[in-house]
């Protein structure tokens, strides 16, 4: 009832059903929880953004309204992605996990269903920093490539350890700095 009410189409529920069943399924571990929820559909919202701002602005009236708002998330998802990486960075390092790169793959293979869909807007991402070894492997077309090389990613974290109170308070403070 509330989504016909706001008048939006079944496609925009997908993407926020994905994100919440991404939330509760990562609820468990932060690393799967930066790697998948902002690493993964917060990029992902960086990537479509461009069309958002060029569709409100061709509109018959142009919306800039929306687009100013739209502009402003943008900003937005750029810092959350970025804090993301860097945390999700910081976490790899401390706790031996390996390569950060490639225990993103391993997890998000093991959280994320499907692969992550093209084209990506790599000025965006590059801003968060997230460059490419980041998610071209994921991308469509070229999920065989991760893992094909010898002895593949290695596995996330146990999903049962204990997070560090204080990197998680540190995180938080980051994302509201």
């Amino acid at each position: 009832r509330v989504r016909r009410a706001c008048g939006h189409g079944a496609r925009v529920w997908q993407a926020h059903d994905s994100l919440w069943q991404s939330a509760a399924e990562t609820a468990h571990g932060l690393l799967p929880r930066l790697a998948v929820v902002h690493m993964v559909h917060e990029a992902r919202g960086l990537d479509v953004a461009a069309l958002g701002l060029a569709r409100f602005r061709k509109g018959n009236p142009p919306d800039e309204e929306s687009a100013r708002i739209l502009q402003a998330n943008v900003a937005d998802e750029v810092t959350h992605v970025g804090a993301a990486v860097k945390w999700f960075t910081r976490l790899c390092e401390r706790d031996g996990c390996g390569a950060p790169a490639e225990v993103f793959h391993a997890t998000v293979q093991r959280y994320f269903r499907g692969a992550l869909k093209p084209p990506f807007n790599e000025e965006l991402r590059a801003q968060a920093g997230m460059t490419p070894e980041w998610y071209l492997p994921l991308a469509e077309g070229a999920a065989d490539a991760v893992g094909a090389e010898e002895g593949g990613a290695p596995p996330p974290p146990e999903e049962d350890e204990e997070v560090d109170a204080a990197a998680v308070d540190d995180f938080f403070d980051a994302l509201n700095a």
